[in-house]
């Protein structure tokens, strides 16, 4: 098992004084709504979930991502023959939020 450094390690969780605020990242997932045709995502949507790590945002990502696609025939203007058509995709990205700990 590899060791982390010392220096790392402070890095991350050391003070660098009693008044100093340490400051933490959220991740909160946010949807896009893609034309392949013209590389264009006109619409972004926050999917008002939020994570404490990048990894479990974009492992739910996919999931969502996937879902709200399958999603789109439920609705009267996102029929199959649009989706392919347009070449609609759903992206995805997970946008690094700073939390701020007093």
């Amino acid at each position: 098992m590899l060791e982390k450094p010392k220096t790392l390690c402070m890095a991350f969780f050391g003070r660098s004084s009693p008044n100093s605020r340490f400051v933490l990242m959220k991740y909160i997932l946010v949807l896009y709504m893609c034309s392949m045709i013209n590389n264009q995502c006109p619409s972004s949507t926050i999917s008002g979930w939020q994570f404490n790590t990048h990894y479990d945002c974009v492992n739910a990502g996919y999931g969502v991502a996937q879902q709200t696609f399958q999603n789109l025939n439920e609705l009267e203007q996102w029929d199959k023959q649009y989706i392919n058509q347009n070449k609609m995709v759903i992206k995805f990205e997970c946008k690094a939020v700073k939390v701020t700990n007093t």
